[in-house]
């Protein structure tokens, strides 16, 4: 196959995102702080037991307030709450865990987990800026509709005003939208524009912008296959595990395996004192466990994003997947400048 046909087969390239304990560490510590601190809104809600809002329900909530801008229910706030946790976690632990990432992938090297929260921490602003630097452009694209929208109502003549200005309406309308859309996907790069080439706020967007924007299918189809990937795991090993072993451990009737069955499920509603304290414990080690594995499988995601980000930089850039900027480079160490004359 000649270089130039094979660059009509860059897109299907494969996402390498290697293993890595400290990012699946960093992934596991998120959740977990996530899930405490829903289990504490929860409580001061009045609705300690409440599912809704639990780690499986919050992403099919976030993905209707995507879809639909439907908000999950009644307690709002604690929506609310959850979305600013789950978003001041995303900008302080996803770029440690891109960059643990990168640096892996580039130079075939591992950092520490005090290397990689330290670089994260430099640029937590950075990432903790990705909201208002989409939204704020978004919304005065839509304000510019909704002053055209008052100005037109304001007088019957100017209604023909406002006809005149229905193709800055429509570009403003269109602009906001598309703002929208592409900031949205653009947070699943942002940790690893940040990791590879520790971009400010607005020049990181403008380069991941520039990708998405660039290489729209490369970039839809490397997202779709990570969704495809982690919902084929979940399907094959990590769905239902509770029931699934709960089954095989009650493969041999020593006891009632029905009763048996609910304790290794963690379902305290069993008889005497000695089930439900047996069930309690099931419970809690089911927590902790499925916390490690939504962690590992969220550090892969984040991992494989980085993935697609270094691939789309050198089909784009043209720079070298292996150039990644050092954190002397940061002035993160001050003995850089001396060293670079």
């Amino acid at each position: 196959m000649t270089h130039d046909a094979q660059t009509y087969f860059k897109t299907s390239r494969s996402l390498w995102f290697p293993v890595s304990v400290n990012a699946m560490i960093l992934g596991t510590v998120g959740i977990i702080v996530f899930q405490l601190a829903t289990a504490l809104l929860c409580l001061a809600s009045g609705e300690p037991g409440a599912t809704q809002y639990r780690l499986m329900g919050f992403p099919v909530a976030v993905t209707e307030l995507i879809t639909h801008v439907h908000w999950p229910g009644n307690g709002d706030w604690v929506f609310c709450a959850q979305l600013l946790i789950a978003y001041v976690l995303w900008a302080r632990l996803a770029p440690a865990i891109a960059r643990i990432t990168a640096v892996r992938i580039a130079r075939d090297q591992y950092i520490t987990l005090g290397e990689a929260l330290r670089f994260s921490g430099v640029h937590f602003n950075t990432a903790l800026l990705h909201i208002p630097a989409v939204a704020l452009p978004a919304a005065f694209c839509a304000c510019v509709v909704i002053l055209i929208g008052a100005i037109s109502q304001f007088w019957a003549p100017l209604w023909i005003l406002g006809a005149l200005l229905l193709p800055i309406a429509v570009l403003c309308t269109a602009l906001a939208g598309a703002l929208v859309l592409v900031g949205t996907l653009a947070m699943f790069y942002t940790p690893g524009a940040i990791a590879v080439e520790g971009k400010r706020t607005y020049d990181g967007l403008g380069k991941t912008f520039n990708y998405l924007l660039a290489r729209p299918f490369s970039a839809l189809t490397h997202l779709a296959l990570i969704v495809i990937f982690f919902r084929v795991l979940n399907a094959g090993i990590f769905g239902d595990l509770r029931d699934r072993t709960a089954s095989l451990l009650g493969v041999l009737n020593f006891i009632d395996t029905s009763s048996f069955r609910d304790i290794v499920r963690g379902n305290s509603d069993v008889d005497g004192p000695v089930a439900t304290f047996a069930a309690w414990l099931w419970n809690a080690m089911w927590w902790l466990l499925e916390a490690v594995i939504t962690g590992a499988l969220l550090s892969w995601a984040i991992a494989a994003c980085t993935s697609s980000w270094l691939i789309l930089r050198q089909d784009i850039d043209g720079n070298d997947v292996g150039h990644v900027v050092d954190t002397a480079e940061l002035s993160l160490d001050p003995s850089w400048e001396s060293k670079k004359d």
